[in-house]
């Protein structure tokens, strides 16, 4: 009877795994998809501008349609970045380093003032395309995790352990801070592990007293 409860115990923990990982499987191959489409939108809003420089003026042409977008959806962009839209920017003229600067959200109201230069406008799309690199590699990641039933023990496991914690920060005991404070401690961690453990070897020994009840002639030691 242990064996089974066991047994069952192991299936849901790893179904709830399998789900949390192709949630987030599936949210970052939404966020791929988001951030090609703001990177193609911002190569025609480039490509139109300098196209269209010119040096009398000292500006170009902004297709008013893809800026429009491109500001609107700038913030879930930076957000999106990360630490990856973020660098130390030395303004001209000046000897001074802005630190922390926002990439994305700094450089696009460039293009309304004429004030963009292309050096600028590749760095974006540089930051851009490092950002794409890491989803590539994650999806991946992720892609294989949720094929793993190890994988979807342990993410299982984790799930299960973190709901209490944020069941009170969802009714306001403990503060949103808090709890992805306790989430990513190594405290959490260490007991998600001992329990992992533990949960291995009284599985390992439920196994191992299923085995001896099938051969009586060995001396039960349990």
């Amino acid at each position: 009877m242990n064996i089974v409860i066991i047994f069952f115990g192991i299936v849901i923990v790893c179904v709830i795994g399998h789900v949390v990982l192709r949630k987030k499987h599936s949210k970052l191959c939404a966020d791929k998809v988001f951030t090609e489409e703001y990177r193609v939108k911002l190569y025609r809003l480039t490509k139109k501008y300098f196209n269209t420089y010119s040096r009398l003026d000292r500006a170009g042409k902004v297709d008013g349609q893809t800026y429009a977008w491109l500001t609107m959806k700038v913030h879930e962009m930076q957000y999106m970045l990360g630490h990856l839209g973020l660098v130390d920017y030395k303004p001209a003229y000046q000897n001074n380093y802005l630190r922390d600067y926002k990439v994305v959200v700094n450089t696009l109201p460039k293009f309304r003032d004429n004030s963009i230069t292309a050096n600028e406008a590749n760095h974006v799309d540089d930051c851009i395309l490092r950002y794409l690199g890491n989803l590539e590699l994650n999806t991946k990641t992720f892609h294989s995790k949720y094929r793993n039933p190890l994988e979807c023990a342990k993410y299982g496991l984790r799930w299960i352990l973190s709901k209490p914690i944020e069941f009170l920060g969802g009714f306001g005991i403990v503060s949103d801070a808090k709890v992805k404070q306790y989430v990513g401690s190594q405290l959490f961690k260490g007991v998600h592990g001992l329990v992992w453990l533990a949960g291995a070897v009284v599985t390992m020994v439920e196994i191992f007293r299923l085995l001896i009840s099938y051969w009586p002639q060995v001396p039960r030691i349990f």
